[in-house]
Order: C-alpha cells, then sequence, then structure tokens
C-alpha cells in the first residue's frame, strides 16, 4: 500500500511540475529607456537581451544609468516616472 501511495505522489509532483508555465522575462518598451551615445556615428544595433536587462535594472523609484561601452549609456527612468500620467515616451537615442 505505501510503495501504491509513493507512486502516486510521484505522478501528482511530476505533473504539478509539468503543468507550471515557464514565465518569460518582460521586455523594456520603445519610449521607456534612452541610449545616450557620445561621438558615434550611426544608431546602436540591439537585441532583446539588452531590453529584458532594462526592465531588470528598472527601480520603482530612483532612474538609472547603465554603462553598456565606453561611449553608450542606457538611461532607465523609474517605474514611478513611466507610469505617470503625464509621461512623455523618450526618443530612442540622445546625442
Amino acid at each position: 500500500m505505501k510503495t501504491i501511495s509513493l507512486f502516486l505522489l510521484l505522478i501528482i509532483a511530476t505533473y504539478n511540475v509539468s503543468a507550471q508555465e515557464v514565465e518569460t522575462p518582460t521586455v523594456a518598451k520603445e519610449g521607456t529607456f534612452q541610449f545616450i551615445i557620445q561621438d558615434a556615428k550611426g544608431e546602436p544595433a540591439f537585441t532583446t537581451d539588452i531590453l529584458i536587462l532594462i526592465e531588470e535594472r528598472r527601480l520603482q523609484s530612483e532612474d538609472v544609468v547603465i554603462k553598456l561601452s565606453e561611449k553608450i549609456d542606457i538611461y532607465i527612468p523609474s517605474r514611478n516616472k513611466i507610469n505617470a500620467k503625464d509621461y512623455l515616451p523618450l526618443e530612442l537615442i540622445q546625442q
């Protein structure tokens, strides 16, 4: 009887693990961050990984600046700022 109970418990646990949804990372939306480029020509190419990094680094009430390279920083306004009614989306690039 213990073997059957243990077997059923194992099946239920396996089902629960496989039934859980995989959480997709949040990606920053355009207008909620800005590349600050110094002495550069052209526009930076960026991947979804950078958009995920932006959201991971975004703080609730403080703006953040991430140094991406020697000439490129990313400005990330706080959640409070981008959720404000009077928030104006940022240009993608500031030179």
